[in-house]
């Protein structure tokens, strides 16, 4: 018995074919590309979440002609990008051009880091990595990254995303990343339903970006680090140091350590560092993003090892 082909059935078959498209097109890919202003992007960025001009993305680069590297720096959870001046200027200090990075919600607007998400920040972090892959790739310069705690675990995030392709580093030093987050941290979760309440921060005053720290933040921490670990970090494949305190109060050198020994793949090395003789004792043992944070001799250790990895 033959069926008729009316015309509603017609309209219906070549509407799934119109639509399958459509829906595959949802999933939308990035790559860094020589022809967009992604500079532009970033400006546009930080004026969405109102970051102030003087906390927004900075090159801190060395004399013209002299440069043998390029980095990116990024900050941790509510700190200031300011907080790491200190290991930009010891970079260019050893020629290699730096670009300090500002995540959303970390440019002196509390209210824009209620509403940033991690897909801002990896956008974000995304843009910055163009322009500085650009820059490598002008001057046939070798590329490294830099992070500390959320910086880290955005860093991580970012490689190991299977929506932007090809983000890769020849090097990376992790401070404090927040990979391995002390149980601890969990009683954040409790608080997670109320993404717009604020809870003091009691860090040092000079290195925070706002008086508290927003528990969307948090939030989107947790959606970063899970995952970044579903991932099994099958990106991340460029050699990488990390420094931690065996004190540290947010992230576990423990787990660290563990994680390093269950994949044998990850080419990471930890490195302790000593916060017990700190040069000032208001400075935390997970803010080792500073010479103050520990001795002297600590610090030189730490960023001689830095630009040891960075080497030739």
């Amino acid at each position: 018995m033959l069926k008729i082909i009316t015309p509603k059935i017609v309209f219906c078959f070549f509407a799934v074919f119109l639509v399958l498209p459509l829906n595959l097109k949802a999933t939308e890919f990035f790559k860094c590309n020589n022809e967009n202003s992604y500079f532009e992007s970033i400006i546009t960025l930080q004026k969405k979440f109102k970051t102030e001009e003087s906390l927004g993305s900075t090159w801190f680069s060395p004399p013209t002609g002299t440069e043998v590297a390029v980095a990116i720096v990024v900050h941790g959870l509510n700190n200031s990008p300011l907080a790491m001046n200190e290991i930009a200027e010891f970079l260019q200090k050893h020629a290699i051009k730096t670009l300090r990075v500002t995540l959303p919600g970390h440019g002196g607007n509390l209210e824009a880091m209620k509403k940033a998400t991690r897909e801002d920040w990896l956008e974000t972090l995304f843009v910055n990595y163009c322009v500085a892959k650009k820059e490598a790739s002008l001057k046939n310069l070798p590329l490294y990254f830099v992070g500390y705690s959320l910086g880290a675990l955005v860093g991580l995030d970012l490689v190991n995303s299977s929506l932007y392709l090809n983000v890769n580093f020849s090097a990376s030093v992790l401070f404090a990343p927040a990979i391995a987050p002390k149980p601890m941290a969990s009683l954040f979760w409790l608080l997670s339903p109320f993404p717009n309440l604020v809870i003091p921060s009691f860090n040092v005053e000079e290195f925070r970006a706002n008086r508290g720290t927003a528990v969307r933040a948090y939030n989107e921490l947790f959606r970063s680090l899970e995952v970044t670990l579903k991932s099994g970090l099958k990106n991340s494949v460029e050699p990488t140091t990390i420094f931690i305190s065996k004190d540290d109060e947010m992230v576990s050198f423990d787990e660290l350590k563990k994680m390093v020994e269950d994949n044998p793949s990850l080419n990471w090395k930890i490195v302790e560092i000593n916060t017990r003789d700190k040069q000032n004792t208001k400075f935390a043992n997970h803010l080792i993003i500073t010479n103050q944070a520990m001795s002297k001799e600590s610090w030189d250790e730490l960023t001689q090892l830095m630009l040891k990895k960075f080497g030739p």
